[in-house]
This record gives C-alpha cells, sequence and structure tokens, in this order.
C-alpha cells in the first residue's frame, strides 16, 4: 500500500478508535461490498478495516452494524464490530466518516477464504441453509424498526425514475417494461412490504469457509435491512443453484432448502411474495449503485413466477 494511503488510514483510527498504534495495513479480499484492509497494531492486536462506498446509506448502514453485533455476540460466525471513541454503551457509534464520503467500519479481523459458485457441493449448500436458517432465528428477536419504511413499490418506483451516479451507470440496465411489469404485481400483492430483516448481501464471497469446508465467517452485512429473512434464500438459491444456461442444479437446490425448513422457525407462507420483494430489493440496490444485478436477473424479472414455481418445486421433493 502507498504510504500516503497508509498515513491517512493511521490518521483516521488514532481520531475515531483507541487501539493504538498501527504497524501495518494490508488489503484482503472479504466479500464484495467493502474495500479492506487487515490492521495489526503495536499490541499484536488484529482488526480488518471495512470501507464501504458513498452509494450505502448511512442509517441503514448504522442499523446493519448494530444488528451484526448483535449476531456476533450471539455466537453466529461474523466479525463483531469495533464502537468508536468516545461512545455511551447504550448507543455504540459503529461506523464513522471515511475519505471521499466512504464509510468506515473496524471490526475483528476474520478468517476464511469464499470458495467458486462451481465448487460447492450439496453438502456445502445443506451447510449453508442451516447458517441462515440460525440467523434468521436472530433476526427474528431482533427489535422492531423505529419507523416504518416507505412501501416496497414506492421504493422501486422512487428510484427507477432517479438518476444513477455516474461511475455506476456501467451496470447493465433492466428493461423498463420488465420493471412497469413488476410494479404492477407488487401494487397487486398483499403483505409484500417488509416483514423483518434479511442480510442482504448473501454471494459466494460473502461466505468464508475454512480448510475443512466449515463456514467460519459471514461477511458483507452492509445491506442488511427491512425485508423478509427467506430473500437470503432466494440469493442462495440463485447464485448457487441456477447453472450459467439456465437450469436448476436439483440436488444443490433441494440439500439447501431441506437443510433451511430443518431448522428455520416457521415455514415460507408464500415464495411468491419473497421473490417479488427480492426482485425489488435487487433493482432499488441496483439503481443506488450499491451493486450489480445478479447473473440472469433480467429474466427472472421478465418471469418472477418461474424462479418461484422452481424453488417450490425443489422444496417440495
Amino acid at each position: 500500500m502507498e504510504d500516503r494511503t497508509a498515513y491517512a488510514f493511521n490518521s483516521l483510527l488514532e481520531r475515531h478508535y483507541a487501539i493504538g498504534r498501527v504497524i501495518r495495513f494490508r488489503h484482503l479480499q472479504r466479500g464484495r461490498q467493502a474495500t479492506c484492509f487487515e490492521v495489526l497494531t503495536a499490541g499484536q492486536r488484529e482488526y480488518l478495516l471495512q470501507l464501504f462506498p458513498p452509494e450505502y446509506q448511512l442509517p441503514w448502514l448504522q442499523r446493519a452494524m448494530r444488528v451484526l453485533e448483535a449476531a456476533s455476540r450471539q455466537g453466529f460466525p461474523a466479525p463483531r464490530p469495533e464502537a468508536s471513541t468516545p461512545t455511551t454503551p447504550s448507543s455504540p457509534c459503529l461506523v464513522v466518516d471515511g475519505p471521499q464520503g466512504s464509510h468506515l467500519v473496524l471490526t475483528e479481523i476474520v478468517g476464511g477464504q469464499y470458495l467458486p459458485r462451481e465448487r460447492w457441493t450439496p453438502v456445502d449448500l445443506s451447510h449453508l441453509g442451516l447458517r441462515l436458517a440460525w440467523l434468521h432465528r436472530i433476526l427474528a428477536e431482533m427489535p422492531a424498526i423505529p419507523t416504518k419504511p416507505p412501501s416496497l413499490v414506492e421504493q422501486v418506483r422512487h428510484w427507477s425514475r432517479a438518476t444513477l451516479p455516474h461511475h455506476r451507470q456501467d451496470f447493465p440496465a433492466p428493461s423498463p417494461a420488465h420493471v412497469d411489469l413488476l410494479l404492477q404485481m407488487l401494487a397487486d400483492r398483499h403483505h409484500i412490504d417488509a416483514v423483518g430483516l434479511a442480510h442482504g448481501g448473501i454471494s459466494p464471497e460473502a461466505i468464508l469457509l475454512d480448510a475443512d469446508r466449515q463456514i467460519v465467517n459471514v461477511v458483507d452485512w452492509g445491506l442488511c435491512q427491512a425485508g423478509h429473512s427467506a430473500q437470503d434464500v432466494v440469493d442462495a438459491f440463485v447464485y448457487w443453484c441456477i447453472r450459467p444456461d439456465g437450469m436448476v442444479a436439483r440436488d444443490e437446490a433441494q440439500a439447501l432448502l431441506e437443510a433451511y425448513g430443518s431448522l428455520a422457525s416457521q415455514p415460507v407462507a408464500s415464495w411468491q411474495n419473497v421473490v417479488l420483494g427480492w426482485c425489488g430489493r435487487h433493482l432499488i440496490d441496483h439503481y443506488t449503485g450499491c451493486r450489480p444485478l445478479p447473473r440472469g436477473f433480467g429474466t427472472i424479472l421478465a418471469n418472477p413466477d418461474s424462479l418461484t414455481a422452481a424453488i417450490s418445486f425443489c422444496q417440495s421433493k
């Protein structure tokens, strides 16, 4: 790393955190939402410095870090964020201002490496399904969202008409006709709005495994926000269980869904509502510049019921 960059980070850490003198910065690949660095102090303590870009809205990022802290305290394999100083125990500040409008989060160091999607087996996905069910049990115990967010259809309509940040205009744009179709479907469905919390960023890069292929850390919590928790399962289904040719990897899908259902606190009442909410959430994250759309999203957006049917079919087997 350039000395100038290291000096800037060191100044930020001295200003916001009482961790002592930093003697090493090292770039790490941990998830894909934030730029990450390993921080080693003179006291031989290690931390993970995460820089989230300005596109991540600060209020939601602050709430996401509080959720992450609560989940890690309950034993879920996720990095625990460090509170800045000075702070109060009742309201710890877990997100501070970074350079050029970015948001800085400091967590304990995390181990593990991500496994490319094509190398995951049904056994690996069964483990992932259990982890997601455990996470969702924890999220269900979180306090209610203090202020009710706008309806999903209102958010999609608003952001679809907004101007994309210049450096995010290279994201592939969804078909306006398909967006209009989704808006109509969202408007026609009841109980489609957020009913809880979801991790919001499940992907192969967000799941870190050890040498024995056991999940040791879940990262990429910057999009943890209001939504049906089972949208995380849809993320997993799309990323791991749909092949590049569009066909469903049935063994992998059944392993994921069976494991999730065995530990979930309650069955999913309507996968159609979950899939429609998932489509809306991904559109908002695309329009706000937080992440590109998943592979094959245009096909799903043109006919969300096909994804609903695929998930329901694999779950019933």
